[in-house]
Protein backbone atom coordinates (compact mmCIF):
# COMPACT_ATOMS: atom_id res chain seq x y z
CA UNK A 1 0.00 0.00 0.00
CA UNK A 2 1.41 3.37 -1.10
CA UNK A 3 1.33 6.58 1.00
CA UNK A 4 -1.32 7.87 -0.54
CA UNK A 5 -4.01 5.13 -0.07
CA UNK A 6 -2.89 5.11 3.31
CA UNK A 7 -3.43 8.80 3.85
CA UNK A 8 -6.91 8.70 1.95
CA UNK A 9 -7.80 5.63 4.31
CA UNK A 10 -7.09 7.12 7.36
CA UNK A 11 -8.57 10.62 6.04
CA UNK A 12 -12.16 8.49 5.38
CA UNK A 13 -12.01 6.85 8.61
CA UNK A 14 -12.00 10.13 10.53
CA UNK A 15 -15.09 11.73 8.51
CA UNK A 16 -17.23 8.69 9.01
CA UNK A 17 -16.30 8.71 12.72
CA UNK A 18 -17.18 12.75 12.49
CA UNK A 19 -20.26 11.96 10.88
CA UNK A 20 -19.00 14.16 7.31
CA UNK A 21 -19.58 10.64 5.74
CA UNK A 22 -22.07 8.28 5.12
CA UNK A 23 -21.43 4.41 5.64
CA UNK A 24 -22.46 3.96 1.84
CA UNK A 25 -19.88 6.52 0.50
CA UNK A 26 -17.27 5.30 3.23
CA UNK A 27 -17.35 2.07 2.16
CA UNK A 28 -17.19 2.07 -1.27
CA UNK A 29 -14.51 4.67 -1.01
CA UNK A 30 -12.53 2.12 0.88
CA UNK A 31 -13.13 -0.62 -1.49
CA UNK A 32 -11.95 1.25 -3.98
CA UNK A 33 -8.96 2.75 -2.50
CA UNK A 34 -8.13 -0.53 -0.97
CA UNK A 35 -8.05 -2.17 -4.12
CA UNK A 36 -11.33 -4.81 -3.45
CA UNK A 37 -13.70 -5.69 -0.43
CA UNK A 38 -11.54 -8.47 0.56
CA UNK A 39 -8.51 -6.11 1.56
CA UNK A 40 -10.96 -3.58 2.66
CA UNK A 41 -12.75 -6.02 5.44
CA UNK A 42 -10.20 -5.43 8.59
CA UNK A 43 -10.77 -1.61 7.84
CA UNK A 44 -14.47 -1.97 7.98
CA UNK A 45 -14.11 -4.55 10.94
CA UNK A 46 -12.06 -1.86 12.89
CA UNK A 47 -15.07 0.68 12.89
CA UNK A 48 -17.48 -1.93 13.75
CA UNK A 49 -19.10 -2.42 10.43
CA UNK A 50 -20.46 -6.58 10.33
CA UNK A 51 -19.64 -8.09 7.04
CA UNK A 52 -23.73 -7.78 6.44
CA UNK A 53 -23.49 -4.00 6.74
CA UNK A 54 -21.10 -3.63 4.02
CA UNK A 55 -23.16 -5.92 1.58
CA UNK A 56 -26.25 -3.55 2.49
CA UNK A 57 -23.93 -0.43 2.43
CA UNK A 58 -23.10 -1.39 -0.87
CA UNK A 59 -26.22 -2.22 -2.27
CA UNK A 60 -27.64 1.28 -1.63
CA UNK A 61 -27.75 3.53 -4.20
CA UNK A 62 -25.55 7.03 -4.29
CA UNK A 63 -26.98 10.23 -3.25
CA UNK A 64 -25.33 13.24 -4.66
CA UNK A 65 -24.09 15.70 -2.13
CA UNK A 66 -25.62 18.80 -2.18
CA UNK A 67 -23.97 21.70 -0.51
CA UNK A 68 -23.11 25.44 -0.74
CA UNK A 69 -22.63 27.57 -4.30
CA UNK A 70 -19.20 25.81 -5.55
CA UNK A 71 -18.24 29.34 -7.46
CA UNK A 72 -17.11 32.34 -6.02
CA UNK A 73 -15.97 34.09 -8.81
CA UNK A 74 -18.23 33.93 -12.36
CA UNK A 75 -16.59 32.64 -15.33
CA UNK A 76 -18.19 35.59 -17.05
CA UNK A 77 -16.75 37.78 -15.26
CA UNK A 78 -15.07 40.68 -17.45
CA UNK A 79 -12.04 40.67 -15.78
CA UNK A 80 -10.99 37.60 -16.36
CA UNK A 81 -10.99 34.51 -19.62
CA UNK A 82 -11.51 30.75 -18.55
CA UNK A 83 -11.59 27.75 -21.39
CA UNK A 84 -10.89 23.97 -21.23
CA UNK A 85 -7.93 22.97 -21.88
CA UNK A 86 -5.72 19.83 -23.03
CA UNK A 87 -2.15 18.66 -23.47
CA UNK A 88 0.01 16.37 -24.11
CA UNK A 89 2.34 14.31 -21.80
CA UNK A 90 6.04 12.92 -22.38
CA UNK A 91 4.60 9.22 -22.35
CA UNK A 92 1.66 9.97 -25.21
CA UNK A 93 -1.36 10.46 -22.88
CA UNK A 94 -3.63 13.72 -22.97
CA UNK A 95 -4.72 15.20 -19.97
CA UNK A 96 -7.01 17.78 -19.33
CA UNK A 97 -7.32 20.83 -17.29
CA UNK A 98 -9.27 24.33 -16.53
CA UNK A 99 -7.54 27.41 -17.35
CA UNK A 100 -8.47 31.04 -15.94
CA UNK A 101 -6.27 34.14 -17.05
CA UNK A 102 -6.99 37.58 -16.50
CA UNK A 103 -8.69 39.70 -19.53
CA UNK A 104 -5.89 42.14 -19.53
CA UNK A 105 -2.94 41.01 -21.66
CA UNK A 106 -0.68 44.25 -21.88
CA UNK A 107 1.61 42.23 -19.69
CA UNK A 108 2.44 38.50 -18.37
CA UNK A 109 1.31 36.90 -15.76
CA UNK A 110 2.82 34.21 -13.83
CA UNK A 111 1.02 30.98 -13.87
CA UNK A 112 -0.10 28.76 -11.02
CA UNK A 113 -0.97 25.58 -11.27
CA UNK A 114 -4.11 23.94 -8.89
CA UNK A 115 -4.44 20.79 -7.69
CA UNK A 116 -7.36 19.06 -6.45
CA UNK A 117 -8.10 17.19 -3.57
CA UNK A 118 -9.29 13.35 -3.68
CA UNK A 119 -12.53 13.64 -5.29
CA UNK A 120 -11.18 14.98 -8.57
CA UNK A 121 -11.45 18.07 -10.33
CA UNK A 122 -14.67 19.84 -8.93
CA UNK A 123 -15.85 22.80 -9.64
CA UNK A 124 -14.51 24.49 -6.35
CA UNK A 125 -11.32 23.99 -7.63
CA UNK A 126 -12.11 25.24 -11.00
CA UNK A 127 -13.16 28.48 -8.90
CA UNK A 128 -10.14 28.70 -7.35
CA UNK A 129 -8.00 29.11 -10.85
CA UNK A 130 -10.63 31.80 -11.14
CA UNK A 131 -10.06 33.32 -7.92
CA UNK A 132 -5.80 33.35 -8.83
CA UNK A 133 -6.86 35.16 -12.27
CA UNK A 134 -8.96 37.36 -10.40
CA UNK A 135 -5.92 38.18 -8.64
CA UNK A 136 -3.41 38.96 -11.52
CA UNK A 137 -2.60 35.63 -12.19
CA UNK A 138 -2.79 32.73 -14.73
CA UNK A 139 -4.58 29.28 -13.14
CA UNK A 140 -4.66 26.17 -14.37
CA UNK A 141 -6.70 23.32 -12.41
CA UNK A 142 -5.51 19.85 -13.74
CA UNK A 143 -7.20 16.90 -13.52
CA UNK A 144 -5.33 14.21 -12.17
CA UNK A 145 -8.09 11.90 -13.36
CA UNK A 146 -7.62 12.59 -17.11
CA UNK A 147 -5.93 9.16 -17.85
CA UNK A 148 -9.22 7.44 -16.63
CA UNK A 149 -11.01 9.57 -18.51
CA UNK A 150 -11.30 12.84 -16.53
CA UNK A 151 -13.43 13.50 -13.55
CA UNK A 152 -17.15 14.64 -15.23
CA UNK A 153 -16.48 10.84 -17.40
CA UNK A 154 -16.22 8.71 -14.10
CA UNK A 155 -18.38 7.01 -11.41
CA UNK A 156 -17.51 9.68 -8.27
CA UNK A 157 -17.17 6.88 -6.34
CA UNK A 158 -14.20 5.32 -8.55
CA UNK A 159 -12.02 8.79 -8.41
CA UNK A 160 -10.36 8.11 -4.94
CA UNK A 161 -9.31 4.69 -5.92
CA UNK A 162 -7.91 6.10 -9.38
CA UNK A 163 -6.04 8.63 -7.75
CA UNK A 164 -4.48 6.38 -4.78
CA UNK A 165 -3.95 3.25 -6.57
CA UNK A 166 -1.30 4.88 -9.07
CA UNK A 167 1.88 5.09 -8.72
CA UNK A 168 2.77 8.29 -7.28
CA UNK A 169 5.02 9.46 -9.53
CA UNK A 170 2.25 9.59 -12.32
CA UNK A 171 0.47 12.76 -10.37
CA UNK A 172 4.10 14.50 -10.31
CA UNK A 173 4.78 13.77 -13.69
CA UNK A 174 1.42 15.44 -14.85
CA UNK A 175 1.71 18.08 -12.55
CA UNK A 176 5.41 18.98 -14.28
CA UNK A 177 3.68 18.45 -17.66
CA UNK A 178 0.94 20.84 -16.07
CA UNK A 179 3.51 23.11 -15.05
CA UNK A 180 5.47 22.99 -18.54
CA UNK A 181 2.28 23.38 -20.60
CA UNK A 182 0.98 26.72 -18.73
CA UNK A 183 4.42 28.43 -18.94
CA UNK A 184 4.16 28.15 -22.70
CA UNK A 185 0.75 29.78 -23.09
CA UNK A 186 0.78 33.43 -24.94
CA UNK A 187 0.74 35.98 -22.17
CA UNK A 188 2.18 33.37 -19.11
CA UNK A 189 5.53 33.65 -17.87
CA UNK A 190 8.18 31.33 -19.35
CA UNK A 191 10.77 31.35 -16.45
CA UNK A 192 9.02 29.87 -13.51
CA UNK A 193 5.49 28.51 -12.41
CA UNK A 194 3.76 28.27 -8.85
CA UNK A 195 2.15 25.02 -7.46
CA UNK A 196 -1.15 24.88 -4.73
CA UNK A 197 -3.07 22.12 -3.70
CA UNK A 198 -5.39 20.91 -1.12
CA UNK A 199 -5.13 17.86 0.90
CA UNK A 200 -4.51 14.84 -1.20
CA UNK A 201 -3.31 17.80 -4.27
CA UNK A 202 -1.13 19.30 -1.06
CA UNK A 203 0.60 16.25 -0.78
CA UNK A 204 0.93 16.10 -4.60
CA UNK A 205 2.44 19.77 -3.88
CA UNK A 206 5.46 18.57 -1.66
CA UNK A 207 6.74 15.64 -3.90
CA UNK A 208 6.13 17.94 -7.23
CA UNK A 209 8.66 20.37 -5.95
CA UNK A 210 10.99 17.71 -4.89
CA UNK A 211 11.43 17.01 -8.80
CA UNK A 212 10.31 20.14 -10.75
CA UNK A 213 13.07 23.07 -10.81
CA UNK A 214 10.66 25.54 -12.83
CA UNK A 215 8.29 25.99 -9.60
CA UNK A 216 9.16 29.32 -7.82
CA UNK A 217 6.11 29.22 -5.43
CA UNK A 218 4.73 26.30 -3.33
CA UNK A 219 1.35 26.72 -1.45
CA UNK A 220 0.55 23.13 -0.18
CA UNK A 221 -2.51 23.34 1.95
CA UNK A 222 -2.54 20.88 4.51
CA UNK A 223 -1.17 18.11 2.82
CA UNK A 224 0.64 14.85 3.58
CA UNK A 225 4.55 14.88 3.77
CA UNK A 226 6.71 13.77 1.32
CA UNK A 227 10.27 11.94 2.29
CA UNK A 228 12.12 14.49 3.90
CA UNK A 229 15.05 13.86 1.97
CA UNK A 230 13.49 14.50 -1.72
CA UNK A 231 13.31 18.30 -0.48
CA UNK A 232 17.06 18.83 -0.30
CA UNK A 233 16.42 18.93 -3.95
CA UNK A 234 13.93 21.95 -3.90
CA UNK A 235 14.47 25.70 -5.90
CA UNK A 236 10.89 26.54 -4.44
CA UNK A 237 9.63 29.22 -2.18
CA UNK A 238 7.11 27.01 0.18
CA UNK A 239 4.33 28.14 2.31
CA UNK A 240 2.11 25.03 4.59
CA UNK A 241 -1.12 26.04 5.64
CA UNK A 242 -2.72 23.72 8.29
CA UNK A 243 -5.35 23.08 10.40
CA UNK A 244 -4.63 22.67 13.67
CA UNK A 245 -7.15 19.88 14.65
CA UNK A 246 -5.69 17.90 11.65
CA UNK A 247 -3.27 16.77 13.92
CA UNK A 248 -2.03 13.67 11.34
CA UNK A 249 -0.94 16.38 9.16
CA UNK A 250 0.11 19.37 11.21
CA UNK A 251 2.41 17.07 13.70
CA UNK A 252 4.25 16.39 10.48
CA UNK A 253 4.83 20.40 9.88
CA UNK A 254 7.73 20.77 12.26
CA UNK A 255 9.89 18.07 10.05
CA UNK A 256 8.89 19.45 6.73
CA UNK A 257 9.67 22.79 8.06
CA UNK A 258 13.06 21.63 9.27
CA UNK A 259 13.41 19.97 5.50
CA UNK A 260 13.00 23.25 3.67
CA UNK A 261 15.56 25.06 5.90
CA UNK A 262 18.52 22.55 5.10
CA UNK A 263 17.03 23.08 1.80
CA UNK A 264 17.97 26.58 2.18
CA UNK A 265 14.79 28.10 0.48
CA UNK A 266 12.26 30.62 2.27
CA UNK A 267 9.71 28.93 3.33
CA UNK A 268 6.56 29.58 6.10
CA UNK A 269 3.98 27.09 8.01
CA UNK A 270 0.95 28.92 9.35
CA UNK A 271 -1.09 26.47 11.50
CA UNK A 272 -4.63 27.67 12.24
CA UNK A 273 -6.40 27.58 15.43
CA UNK A 274 -9.46 25.74 16.02
CA UNK A 275 -9.16 24.57 12.24
CA UNK A 276 -9.71 21.03 11.04
CA UNK A 277 -8.51 19.39 7.97
CA UNK A 278 -9.88 20.89 4.02
CA UNK A 279 -10.57 23.72 6.48
CA UNK A 280 -10.26 25.92 3.19
CA UNK A 281 -12.60 24.39 0.96
CA UNK A 282 -16.25 26.64 1.04
CA UNK A 283 -18.24 23.43 -0.44
CA UNK A 284 -17.77 21.30 2.78
CA UNK A 285 -18.79 21.39 6.51
CA UNK A 286 -14.80 21.70 7.70
CA UNK A 287 -14.95 25.51 6.04
CA UNK A 288 -13.34 27.70 8.51
CA UNK A 289 -14.09 31.19 7.30
CA UNK A 290 -11.54 33.11 9.22
CA UNK A 291 -8.76 30.87 8.24
CA UNK A 292 -9.92 30.48 4.85
CA UNK A 293 -9.88 34.14 4.33
CA UNK A 294 -6.40 34.72 6.40
CA UNK A 295 -4.65 31.56 4.16
CA UNK A 296 -6.22 33.13 0.59
CA UNK A 297 -4.05 36.65 1.32
CA UNK A 298 -1.43 34.67 2.51
CA UNK A 299 -1.31 32.80 -0.53
CA UNK A 300 -1.82 35.76 -2.81
CA UNK A 301 1.02 37.28 -1.25
CA UNK A 302 3.59 34.26 -1.37
CA UNK A 303 3.01 34.05 -4.65
CA UNK A 304 3.23 37.54 -5.47
CA UNK A 305 6.80 37.58 -3.45
CA UNK A 306 8.29 34.83 -5.01
CA UNK A 307 7.18 34.22 -8.69
CA UNK A 308 8.32 36.87 -11.79
CA UNK A 309 6.69 39.71 -11.42
CA UNK A 310 4.20 40.73 -14.80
Amino acid sequence: MNPFQRYLLDEFVEDYRGGEMSRRDFVMKVIGVSGGLAAAMGLFSSVGLSAAEVAQAQAAPRVAQTGPNPVTISPDDPDIMVMDVSFPTADGATLFGYMAMPSEMASTHSGIVVIHENQGLLEHFKDVARRYAKAGFAGLALDLVSREGGTDNVNPDQVPGFLSTADPQRHVDDSMAAGMFLQQQEGVRSDAHGITGFCFGGGVVWNTIAQDPSVGAAVPFYGPAPPLDSLAHTHAAALGLYGELDTRISSTAPAVQEALQTAGVPHDFKIYPGAMHAFFNDTKTAYNQPAATDAWMRAVAWFREYLPAG
